[in-house]
């Protein structure tokens, strides 16, 4: 049934039109006979009294917005900061001017800088990651998000983070063909073991943040959890 056809209830009649009618009546004759007066007082606190039980509803739903608003806020400002922390992180792991780098450690120790060796193997090259991250990282440095728009900014950067996992470590890591497996030393396999190392310690400090972040407000409880990770060598 519409509202436009819901018949009003009795407390409603009452709060929205015999005690409005009664006040009037007791406002009038308490101008003519002064000993209504004190009647006159009472009808208006009970009119008072009824009138905000009737209206409590409306104000309790717009408090409760307003208030899943304000923890939305505080969440996002909370938050903000480490996702900030995390983009600085990731950037180390694809900045071509570092020497510790994933594709350098593939393409100089693993492939000896053969691009022939290395074109068996494709991986997206580190410039574009690097890019892609520093894009992202201008975009939330001059940004103020609210809830929604911080929920997309989260999503993006785990998608960033996933395809580099699957696209650049698990090459290596899960599908290296046997004859470059052959190729591993001691050396490279223990350099290679070593940022797989770094980089799930990073992995995890970015689960422990999506979960704080799950847990902080109801709009952030569909916010991926956890990574797969390709084991050592």
């Amino acid at each position: 049934m519409s509202d436009a056809t819901r018949k009003p209830t009795v407390f409603e009649v009452v709060t929205k039109l015999i005690f409005p009618v009664l006040s009037l009546v007791a406002l009038i004759l308490g101008q003519i006979n002064d000993r209504l007066a004190r009647f006159q007082w009472a009808l208006l606190s009970l009119t008072v009294l009824f009138a905000v039980i009737a209206f409590y509803p409306f104000v309790g739903s717009k408090l409760a917005i307003w208030k899943r608003f304000a923890e939305g806020r505080w969440a996002v400002r909370n938050a903000l900061p480490r996702l900030k922390a995390l983009v600085r992180s990731f950037g180390e792991f694809v900045d071509a001017r570092r020497a510790d780098t994933f594709h350098y450690i593939v393409h100089s120790r693993l492939f000896g800088g053969n691009a022939s060796t290395a074109s068996r193997l494709p991986m997206p090259d580190i410039d574009l990651w690097g890019g892609l991250c520093e894009f992202y990282r201008m975009t939330i440095d001059g940004h103020s998000p609210n809830t929604e728009e911080f929920l997309n900014l989260v999503m993006e950067f785990h998608f960033l983070v996933t395809k580099y996992n699957n696209c650049c470590l698990a090459p290596v890591f899960v599908r290296l063909p046997p004859d470059l497996r052959e190729r591993l030393t001691p050396e490279v396999k223990s350099d290679l073991n070593a940022f797989q190392q770094r980089f799930m310690l990073f992995l995890r400090d970015y689960e422990t943040f999506s979960q704080d972040l799950a847990d902080s407000h109801p709009m952030f409880a569909s916010v991926p959890r956890s990574f797969v990770l390709p084991p050592p060598l």
